[in-house]
């Protein structure tokens, strides 16, 4: 619905949740969950869909919100895994 009312609210709604995914994957190896290793791998991975956020953010068409939702489809299993690695 916002999509129509609001369309760059939901450029900034994915920009923010996309930089709140780094102190959540930082917070798992303070946990113990996983070794630091994850920190340092898992960065890698958001810097991906931040940059992704980031260019929906600047130009909100929808050549770049297919592109951030491919991205995001992608990054989870890439964290899952990344969990499964280094557990």
């Amino acid at each position: 619905m916002m999509a129509v009312t609001d369309p760059k609210l939901n450029a900034r709604v994915s920009l923010r949740y996309a930089l709140a995914m780094v102190p959540l994957s930082l917070s798992i190896p303070y946990l113990g969950l996983t070794s630091w290793w994850f920190a340092l791998d898992s960065s890698i991975a958001n810097a991906g869909l931040i940059y992704g956020a980031y260019r929906f953010y600047k130009k909100s068409d929808e050549k770049n919100a297919r592109q951030l939702f491919f991205g995001s489809i992608v990054h989870l299993p890439i964290l899952m895994a990344l969990l499964m690695v280094h557990k």
